[in-house]
């Protein structure tokens, strides 16, 4: 973005780079100071650091600079404060902003097995997660679901006493938007065998809409998951944290809650 006649030393060379966003069927385009990246290599760090769809929300920084003359340094100098103040708007949105979907691998505690799930689209919980056991070989597929999780907990050999082992697989739910614990927005589910066994909503868990911890775009209830926890035998039990303080123990073969507590400080 330079200008014939303009004096080298008061000018501020920039870069306008166009974004093709799949998921969105669109174009998008800002500007950037870093002159020697390639256009690819700077589109994937805005798209997975910056949420990119964030500059859309401040796109007016952009036009601002694609139309004003840039004659002299003097006019860059002047929207520059205004260019910094939108980018550092979408900065601190992107802090609380939805990260794209991404190939999430988990493994047990003991490397037995371990969970793959692949996402179909950016956002949401399109895709499939495929459970391998760990061979020497080959790996062996032991189960497959038709969704796609960020965050999921495997316990391999798990059971009771009585009945026949199993591999337990927890998932949680995505991203939950709004300021309220709904019954339409899992919060964690229980599979066990390959099956869908008992899932809880937001509101299940939190006991009320209001009960929940709020940020700028979304809302959780769950604060910590402490995870499985082997009691005897091959029977273990799966607890969370919530974001209000209760201590929630599972059955991770049917997914009933067996106690609710406050743990002792």
């Amino acid at each position: 973005m330079l200008n014939s006649g303009t004096d080298p030393d008061r000018l501020m060379r920039l870069r306008r780079i166009e974004v093709w966003l799949e998921d969105k069927q669109d174009t998008i385009e800002f500007v950037t100071n870093h002159l020697k990246l390639a256009a690819s290599t700077i589109a994937a760090i805005y798209r997975d650091g910056w949420q990119i769809e964030h500059l859309q929300a401040v796109g007016y920084a952009h036009n601002v600079i694609a139309d004003a003359p840039v004659r002299n340094g003097a006019n860059v100098r002047r929207l520059w404060p205004t260019i910094c103040i939108a980018l550092l708007a979408a900065t601190t949105a992107a802090a609380d902003d939805e990260a794209s979907n991404r190939t999430h691998i988990r493994t047990d505690q003991w490397g037995h097995c371990f969970a793959k799930s692949v996402p179909s689209e950016y956002y949401g919980s399109k895709g499939t997660t495929k459970i391998y056991s760990v061979r020497p070989g080959d790996d062996t597929l032991l189960h497959t679901f038709d969704w796609y999780a960020s965050e999921i907990y495997l316990n391999c050999v798990v059971g009771r006493a009585d009945d026949q082992l199993g591999v337990s697989v927890v998932r949680l739910g995505s991203w939950a938007r709004g300021p309220r614990a709904t019954a339409d927005q899992m919060a964690i589910a229980f599979y066990f065998r390959g099956v869908l066994v008992r899932q809880y909503s937001t509101l299940e868990i939190a006991g009320s809409p209001e009960n929940v911890s709020r940020s700028v775009s979304h809302y959780t209830v769950i604060r910590r998951i402490d995870g499985y926890h082997e009691q005897r035998g091959n029977f273990s039990t799966f607890e969370v944290l919530t974001t209000d303080g209760r201590m929630v123990t599972f059955d991770p073969t049917t997914g009933a809650i067996l106690s609710t507590r406050k743990p002792t400080p």
